[in-house]
């Protein structure tokens, strides 16, 4: 068994290893990519991101197809320190009138500082991972893909707010189903379950969940040379529950200020989305732009706690409703701006597909997450605006590569 610190090593060498195969022969794609963009830029930090890899697909008799794909994440922002890099597999038999599809993925992330409410929260690590299953059957003009989805994950110690915990998620399951209608018309359904729980340095658990969530998209789709168009609606709506109790005992603190700490919490929440997307492409060049938004509905998060602390810190005794976290009234505008080359020939079989896109969002309706002495402005001047102005037009840069044969 090799250690896990050697792993982004072996990856960069399979990649090395299969981009070395021949390329030459009959029926045969092969591509190699890469993209690199910012999510978040500050005046003392920035977090962002890269990703590499390669696909082959082969077009004779049995046509297949696969790809192998590397990514990082890192951030240095004063509220959020984190590094991480994943591997991700795609492939299957494109076959009539029943095909295969697998997908897999693998992410993996060292120590995370996160500040919130000026209070530090940390974990040493952690990793989570999933596979896909999926079966097209075709049909004349329809086309019908049930697949199935198990995730894991598992993190280092940590803090949890006030007490000493870490989560974990065992195992996490989704069911889902596509329904297509030639290439202009699909419909999306995904059910998804899992039982996370919240355990303690010496992995008893502390607090038990139960997450239940439902996504419903239809997507219609028109190509009319030089103009591509899709249209995009969705429903998504979570049910959940978290329960357990904190204690002395099982905390492993001496001065631990409670001897129990009962947690009581339920959520749900409703939110839609819709988008737009139109690419038009002329000669040599081409420019995409997407219009969408996601808003919340209904839903909320409330919990109520029951409580008695230990004799040294008074012994007192009580319950309380926490205030909610409401969902209703929550949402985002998106706009990305796209343009690049898509096919640029620079050889016998060989082209070269460049483009480099720019994301801009618009988040209404947070003012609950936020104290008064956040939302009042400050007095910080035109230093402020600026550091604002330089973040929006810096963040959500992303230049992607692409070399096919």
């Amino acid at each position: 068994m090799f250690d896990r610190k050697e792993a982004p090593a072996i990856a960069l060498g399979l990649l090395l290893l299969f981009c070395s195969f021949p390329l030459c022969a009959d029926g045969e794609r092969f591509s190699l990519s890469g993209s690199t963009g910012t999510l978040w830029v500050e005046e003392d930090g920035a977090s962002g991101y890269w990703q590499g890899g390669f696909s082959y697909r082969y077009g004779g008799k049995i046509p297949f197809y696969t790809a192998l794909t590397a990514a990082g994440l890192h951030s240095t922002l004063p509220w959020a320190d984190l590094n991480g890099w994943g591997l991700g597999f795609h492939g299957g038999v494109d076959t009539k009138p029943v095909g295969f599809r697998l997908d897999g993925g693998f992410f993996q992330h060292s120590r995370i500082d996160v500040i919130t409410g000026g209070m530090e929260i940390y974990n040493d690590g952690g990793e989570v991972g999933y596979f896909r299953l999926a079966v097209p059957a075709y049909a004349g003009y329809f086309t019908i893909e049930p697949s199935y989805l198990y995730g894991f994950g598992s993190w280092d110690n940590g803090s949890f707010y006030w007490f000493f915990g870490k989560p974990d998620l065992p195992d996490l399951h989704s069911l889902g189903l596509s329904l297509g209608y030639t290439k202009q018309h699909t419909l999306n359904f995904n059910y998804l379950f899992a039982e996370p729980a919240i355990l303690n340095h010496l992995d008893e658990r502390l607090l038990d969940a139960r997450l239940d969530c439902f996504t419903l998209f239809y997507k219609f789709s028109l190509d009319r040379t030089p103009f591509a168009f899709a249209g995009t609606l969705g429903w998504f709506y979570a049910d959940g529950k978290l329960e357990g109790a904190v204690t002395a005992v099982n905390q492993h603190y001496s001065f631990f200020p409670y001897r129990f700490y009962n947690i009581d919490a339920d959520l749900s929440a409703h939110l839609a989305y819709a988008a737009l997307d139109i690419n038009y492409r002329r000669r040599i060049f081409q420019y995409r732009a997407v219009l969408g938004a996601v808003h919340g509905f209904s839903g909320e998060v409330s919990a109520k706690v029951k409580y008695k602390k230990a004799v040294l810190f008074g012994g007192a005794e009580g319950s309380e409703n926490l205030t909610p976290l409401r969902f209703e009234g929550l949402g985002a505008a998106f706009l990305l701006l796209d343009a690049g080359l898509p096919a640029l020939r620079i050889g016998q079989g060989k082209y070269l597909a460049i483009n480099l896109s720019k994301l801009f969002a618009i988040p209404w309706g947070y003012e609950q997450f936020f104290g008064e002495e956040d939302t009042g402005g400050g007095g910080t001047g035109g230093g402020a605006s600026d550091q604002l102005v330089r973040s929006i037009l810096l963040s959500g840069l992303s230049l992607n590569v692409k070399l096919g044969f």
